[in-house]
């Protein structure tokens, strides 16, 4: 349970306003990251020690000076994500004022930042299409050809592509490729 290290672009004082947009833009992702991952490893703590503890009480029995410890052993360790969680929240804050202070003296430098960083996950977001798109026709390939070689097995009840497009075609919006 280490702390995560995010970098403060905003301590340093940058002399091109849209780095330093950018840089804020960038952090507050980070930071967004990093607060899912700390949500993430306190769920993770607590359902482990739920299933330890568990396990532990099926095999030796309800030990009471076990269970203090194994809730003193739990609580130390989501006490420290919590104030992990706690420090990260207040940064993002201080970092959301400086955000909306460039938001009503710069407009056009965050619209500038804005449009790139859409721009980017636009990107992303096509790829990770084409790559569903490409296991989509894999997946479609692997059972026509078991089909063909199994003539009892049965395809699988859902299929993105067929379905999507189906209900393209019930809207009539011709989003049906």
């Amino acid at each position: 349970m280490s702390g995560m290290p995010i970098p403060i672009s905003s301590t340093t004082t940058s002399a091109d306003p849209l780095t330093e947009i950018r840089n804020e833009y960038s952090t507050r992702q980070k930071i967004r990251e990093s607060l899912a991952k700390l949500a993430a490893q306190r769920a993770s703590l607590n359902r482990d020690a739920v299933a330890k503890w568990s396990t532990e009480v099926a095999a030796r029995g309800l030990d009471p000076v076990a269970a203090m410890n194994a809730r003193d052993g739990w609580k130390k360790a989501d006490d420290i994500l919590a104030a992990q969680q706690q420090a990260i929240e207040n940064l993002s804050s201080l970092l959301d004022q400086e955000i909306a202070g460039h938001k009503k003296s710069d407009q056009q430098g965050v619209a500038i930042v804005l449009r790139e960083r859409i721009s980017a996950l636009s990107a992303v977001r096509a790829t990770q299409e084409k790559q569903e798109d490409d296991t989509e026709g894999q997946l479609k390939t692997l059972l026509d050809e078991l089909a063909e070689v199994d003539p009892t097995a049965r395809p699988a009840p859902y299929h993105k592509e067929t379905t999507t497009k189906t209900a393209a075609a019930a809207r009539g919006d011709g989003a049906n490729k």
